[in-house]
């Protein structure tokens, strides 16, 4: 964490127990759209910040949560726009009320131009959980020209349902990631880097506050696509998994999946829980579809030291239901969910991928090609790709099911019927709306039950990947998703 500021001095307060003594107010240098304050009480006092956006303050004013019987306080004033000047007063507590005891004002900077211009439209504001509260996702700027290139720019970022920036993270450059994600300790974020040109397979899982103090780092070999943050202070992830294969121009090799799990801010390789070819397929004449190889998106010419890979599953989605202790991991070539027991990594259930379904579904698959990251005891949403389909067209889905039976319980196709055939991204709120990210097409939207638009925002020519609504920054596990 780097700041940049000034130091405020209450010469008049010097002495003076009921005030702040030896002010300071600073913008954070690397996150710039959050604030420090900070200051010494005579004695030990409560305290709270209450800031406001200056020109629109009944619209904008937040609080800190109230920092208890300490004589050096500090407070994060989080949820600012970037760029704009805002009013703020310290209150110390006295009994049943509380005093204000210094006021100002403080501009926050203005985000980075790799950031996008966003623009944001509140459609039905009566029916809208966006409104009021905030939109985390990640994305690339695509600079690079293409995927797998290293010349991408990827980010994090926080905007406000207005479609202003109030917080962000840039990766460096050549690290990819498709997956910021609130922490369990509702403190801080988590999300996965890796080698966008997939030649270095060391990737890392970090852990990080909203001012910029990083927490953990954790090894994360082979890492891609999704991580999950479990109860015990452990990581699990998606990783790579290989098989000889030997096919000439189809390849020498064929990639599946795994499923690893490491120790929070280990440096050494983590423990293979769940290996397609051994625990699905049973090694490559165990692929459940004739021929596999019309099913191989990408043949990469050379991929973390392999030559020649052909891609077999390109799973791209993994979640943990804790009351279950199961993970649910989706196989995208396949339109396959797994669920797969947390401590032994058995196989358990498969809706999807070829005759070993569990259950009926069209061209046994569930969906076309998805992407999910939120899932509950007997049921998810699913971001629909579409590509399978005649016309492609991406939408949304939701899935209920028993040990017995399967149900489609929504359906919401793009009303422009427009496509994506990479990530995209789907939560249920608890107020019954759908929150999207349409990935390629530009846009996240939150969408009624009724199917109709509440809600949208143009990203600005970017790709949104994995995202999450986020109703209070000073408690990031309070995301606004149904987990019933």
């Amino acid at each position: 964490m780097h700041t940049v500021g000034v130091w405020i001095i209450m010469l008049g307060m010097v002495g003076c127990a009921s005030g702040p003594l030896g002010l300071q107010v600073e913008v954070d240098e690397d996150h710039p759209s959050v604030v420090h304050v900070e200051f010494n009480t005579a004695s030990k006092a409560d305290s709270y910040v209450r800031f406001a956006l200056q020109e629109r303050p009944e619209e904008f004013e937040h609080e800190t949560p109230i920092n208890r019987a300490e004589r050096r306080h500090e407070h994060l004033l989080l949820g600012l726009k970037a760029g704009q000047p805002y009013t703020y007063e310290i209150v110390l507590v006295r009994g049943s009320g509380g005093q204000v005891v210094h006021t100002g004002t403080v501009t926050t900077e203005p985000p980075p131009s790799i950031l996008p211009d966003l623009t944001a439209e509140t459609l039905d504001v009566s029916q809208s959980q966006v409104v009021g509260n905030y939109v985390m996702f990640a994305a690339s700027d695509g600079a690079g020209g293409g995927p797998y290139s290293g010349g991408n720019n990827f980010f994090i970022g926080i905007a406000d349902h207005e479609g202003d920036w109030v917080w962000w993270h840039l990766l460096p450059q050549g690290k990819g990631t498709v997956n910021g994600q609130p922490s369990r300790d509702g403190g801080s974020l988590v999300w996965t880097e890796y080698d966008e040109t997939r030649t270095d397979p060391d990737g890392r899982i970090l852990r990080m506050t909203l001012d910029g103090e990083v927490l953990s780092e954790t090894l994360a070999d082979g890492a891609h696509h999704a991580t999950v943050e479990l109860p015990d202070g452990r990581f699990a992830y998606l990783s790579r998994s290989f098989t000889p294969m030997n096919y000439g121009d189809r390849g020498d090799v064929a990639m599946a999946d795994s499923l690893v799990i490491n120790e929070e801010g280990s440096q050494t390789p983590g423990t293979l829980l769940f290996d397609q070819w051994t625990d699905w397929f049973g090694g490559l004449g165990g692929y459940p579809v004739d021929d596999g190889y019309s099913r191989c998106p990408t043949l990469f010419q050379q991929l973390y030291g392999e030559t020649q890979v052909c891609e077999v599953t390109h799973s791209n989605s993994l979640a943990y239901v804790e009351d279950q202790g199961k993970f649910y991991m989706y196989a995208r070539i396949l339109s396959a969910l797994l669920r797969i027991d947390g401590e032994t990594g058995a196989l358990e259930g498969q809706m999807g991928g070829g005759s070993g379904t569990d259950f009926e579904l069209p061209n046994d698959e569930l969906g076309s090609k998805g992407h999910f990251s939120h899932i509950w005891p007997g049921g998810m949403v699913l971001f629909d790709n579409g590509t399978g389909y005649d016309p492609q067209v991406s939408g949304l889905t939701e899935y209920a099911w028993t040990p017995s039976s399967l149900e489609l319980r929504w359906r919401y196709t793009d009303p422009d019927n427009g496509f994506t055939n990479s990530l995209g991204d789907a939560r249920k709120l608890t107020g019954g709306t759908y929150l999207a990210s349409w990935m390629t097409m530009g846009k996240i939207t939150e969408v009624s039950r009724d199917k109709e638009e509440v809600w949208r925002m143009l990203t600005g020519g970017t790709d949104p990947r994995r995202l999450y609504l986020l109703e209070d920054l000073y408690d990031l596990t309070q995301v606004g998703s149904i987990s019933e």
